[in-house]
């Protein structure tokens, strides 16, 4: 169609020019799913509540809500089965959302670092 493309983006790297050498300024990127995994460990804290309710959040029922940044118990227990009584009565003792001060905890103890994340990181420091 005759129009030019536009340039990629590469990996949101930055770069200055100094003469004829590149220097990296600064690179930008979302630390989970890139540097660590928090999914596997917020899928556990989840069952962890539900566990003792005779609920089971697996790892499948994770899948439809990762990458969202809230946490919907009333959704999750629906999810699990819970038929709407239950849901409400349960809603009602489980935390409203994920960043609480005990999540904090259980997932920093629980995350693991994406593979290659390390070496990634070495590297753009030699940049």
């Amino acid at each position: 169609d005759g129009a030019a493309s536009a340039p990629k983006a590469s990996l949101g790297v930055k770069r200055q020019r100094t003469g004829a050498n590149a220097r990296v300024a600064g690179v930008i990127f979302d630390l989970d799913g890139t540097l660590i995994d928090s999914e596997r460990a917020t899928c556990a804290w989840i069952q962890s509540w539900f566990s003792p309710h005779g609920l089971e959040w697996t790892t499948e029922l994770h899948g439809q809500i990762m990458g969202t940044t809230q946490f919907f118990p009333r959704r999750c227990l629906a999810m699990c089965g819970a038929d709407p009584a239950r849901v409400e009565a349960l809603s009602k003792v489980m935390p409203d959302r994920l960043t609480t001060p005990e999540y904090n905890e259980y997932v920093a103890e629980k995350l693991t670092i994406k593979p290659g994340a390390q070496a990634l990181v070495r590297r753009l420091e030699a940049f």
